[in-house]
């Protein structure tokens, strides 16, 4: 209700627009496409807008639509941290793994080793059945860890990717317990997409008000 008063008080406030998008795509409601496309009209030139936008996109399931808004990113702000991310995704999605870890290892070179490419690297190196180049990616987050925060949640994607979800599951559970904020930001559909029947997971997910669908 705030986020619709925030909208109402607001209409052609673009981050209104764009924080309404986000609420609606918890529950993948298609009027989300309706919310960012305004608060792109409105800033055209913004990234976190058009990054939003493929976040949305994805979720939907409009995949080819998705990777081309993600390169519209990266055109308009080469520099923008979550720029690659979103086309990292979508290649994800389609089964690209190579293709997607050529992106995630130059976004963890240009990024300075930041967790969030260490684990799409990890993750895509398992996914691809290079399982000892992944776990070396897990013992360099643990080292990181010792330097900043890492997130547990990371880790348990890296696991998931290499056939381990009873310790995938068991990180996630730590995750939720230290409250950590990086598991909202992670669809569970792209990056655990075996565990949605899983009892455990539900329980997980259920805690953070996420509801669990399949990837369309």
């Amino acid at each position: 209700r705030a986020f619709e008063e925030a909208l109402r008080i607001n209409p052609s406030n673009p981050e209104a627009n764009r924080w309404y998008s986000q609420l609606l795509m918890v529950n993948y409601d298609p009027l989300t496409l309706e919310q960012i496309n305004t608060a792109i009209t409105l800033t055209p030139a913004s990234p976190i807008k058009r990054f939003a936008h493929v976040r949305l996109l994805t979720a939907l399931g409009n995949l080819d639509e998705a990777l081309q808004a993600a390169e519209k990113v990266t055109e308009l702000d080469p520099t923008y941290f979550l720029g690659p991310y979103g086309k990292i995704e979508v290649l994800t999605l389609q089964g690209k793994y190579d293709e997607a870890l050529k992106i995630a290892d130059a976004a963890a070179k240009g990024f300075g080793n930041h967790p969030t490419y260490l684990t799409t690297q990890g993750m895509l190196l398992g996914l691809a059945g290079r399982h000892d180049e992944a776990r070396a990616i897990i013992r360099s987050l643990e080292k990181l860890s010792s330097e900043r925060p890492t997130s547990k949640h990371f880790l348990s994607i890296i696991h998931y990717a290499l056939g381990e979800h009873d310790k995938a599951l068991t990180l996630l559970e730590e995750s939720i317990t230290e409250k950590e904020f990086s598991i909202f930001l992670f669809s569970p559909r792209l990056y655990f997409a075996k565990l949605t029947d899983n009892e455990r997971f539900k329980k997980i997910y259920s805690n953070l008000n996420v509801p669990i669908k399949r990837q369309p």
